[in-house]
């Protein structure tokens, strides 16, 4: 006989602008520099830079990250929603 319980974890919390911002630069990073890793002293120091460019950053730059931060806040409270209804439906 298989086990049928759902197992359901609860939504991951939204992403802010600035770490959107942030993994994306990462990800460019990862991309062109392979070998380096983040622990690096010149991974360090890229991650510096990723902090110093965020607050040089345009606002209609800055518009496009804060747009998508509210999107994934739009998911978040969709799934959290979701989530404490599932919740609620078990305790019963």
């Amino acid at each position: 006989m298989v086990n049928e319980f759902k197992v359901v974890k609860p939504p991951r919390f939204w992403s802010t602008a600035f770490n959107l911002y942030k993994t994306k630069r990462i990800e460019l990073f990862k991309q062109e520099n392979p070998t380096i890793s983040l622990r690096d002293e010149i991974g360090i120091n890229f991650l510096k830079q990723c902090d110093e460019e965020w607050t040089l950053l345009t606002d209609d730059e800055s518009d496009q990250y804060l747009n998508l931060e509210k999107v994934d806040k739009e998911r978040y409270e969709k799934e959290k929603i979701e989530y404490n209804l599932f919740r609620q439906s078990i305790k019963k």
